[in-house]
């Protein structure tokens, strides 16, 4: 059994032995080959960012602009010209301000004008509501006329004559006929505005916060309501005045009204109001060339309107 035992052992450790395979070490080929790198063309890959700024980005700048300036988004090839136009422009502000003018040269510019100041002054009547109050009295005014009424009559042809200049406004503004100042007197001074501010104490009050954004003193009030009515002459920002002609010459033409145009354009544009630093800037050059299409574009080709 020992031997046996022995016998065993000396079998198994042959079993092992056979199984195990001498490793031969292959020698290390130590040369480096030189990799060749070739340009090559992936489909569907997407470019880089313009000068950091997307596609995208620019597009969505461009369709803010038109709804905010035309009132309209642009067609796709307007779209596609003004990115155009931008890239070629590196995305500066004179590329922007191009673009700007370009828009702010058609009709669609002062109708988008007209619709918002009537959007805050007249309850959003377009031309069709001019146009049917024209209609209107026009034929009250023939009935007039034919009744010998000349009197009431010829106070509806002074009505008639407002509206006329109402209905004018946006093609005497573009045509250089007439100035901002006129253009907004003559959506102030005009039987629809009357009709929705009933009254010599709401005409005040409505001009005021129209204009300038704010309510009139106790004393602006008083003088004013004196002026619009006539009887007794007022006094408003020391100027003298006697008729409602007279307060909306006044009220159209004072610092404050510029005031008041730089700060819609920035609740309109940005949906905030100026600092007083950005009031300050724009204001000098607003007060002296009165054209509200520069105000505009100083907000227009910021980074913050921009989003860039």
């Amino acid at each position: 059994m020992k031997y046996f035992k022995l016998l065993l052992a000396f079998c198994m450790a042959l079993i092992v032995l056979s199984q195990c395979k001498k490793i031969e070490h292959q020698p290390v080929n130590k040369t480096i080959e030189k990799t060749t790198y070739v340009d090559s063309v992936v489909d569907g890959n997407v470019a880089p960012p313009f000068n950091g700024v997307s596609t995208v980005l620019i597009e969505n700048y461009v369709n803010k602009m038109y709804i905010d300036i035309l009132g309209r988004e642009p067609t796709g090839s307007e779209l596609a010209d003004r990115v155009s136009d931008l890239k070629a422009g590196s995305l500066s502000e004179a590329s922007r301000e191009a673009v700007f003018d370009d828009m702010a040269a058609t009709g669609d510019y002062y109708d988008r004008l007209f619709e918002i100041f009537s959007s805050k002054m007249l309850n959003g009547f377009d031309s069709v509501v001019i146009d049917q109050q024209i209609l209107e009295y026009q034929y009250i005014k023939i009935l007039l006329d034919s009744l010998g009424d000349y009197v009431n009559a010829n106070l509806i042809q002074f009505e008639l004559e407002r509206l006329y200049l109402l209905q004018d406004a946006k093609a005497d503004l573009r045509a250089d006929i007439i100035t901002l100042n006129e253009f907004v007197g003559r959506i102030l001074e005009n039987t629809l505005y009357d009709q929705i501010n009933m009254g010599s104490e709401n005409f005040v009050l409505s001009a005021f916060e129209n204009l300038f954004n704010r309510l009139p003193t106790v004393a602006e009030l008083t003088e004013g309501v004196s002026m619009v009515d006539g009887f007794v002459p007022g006094t408003i920002f020391n100027q003298d005045g006697t008729s409602k002609g007279d307060f909306v010459d006044i009220t159209t033409t004072v610092e404050e009204f510029y005031e008041g145009r730089i700060t819609d354009a920035y609740l309109n544009l940005l949906l905030r109001e100026p600092t007083d630093t950005e009031l300050e800037v724009i204001l000098t050059a607003f007060l002296a060339n009165g054209d509200l299409k520069e105000v505009q574009k100083s907000i227009i080709k910021t980074e913050e309107y921009a989003g860039f």
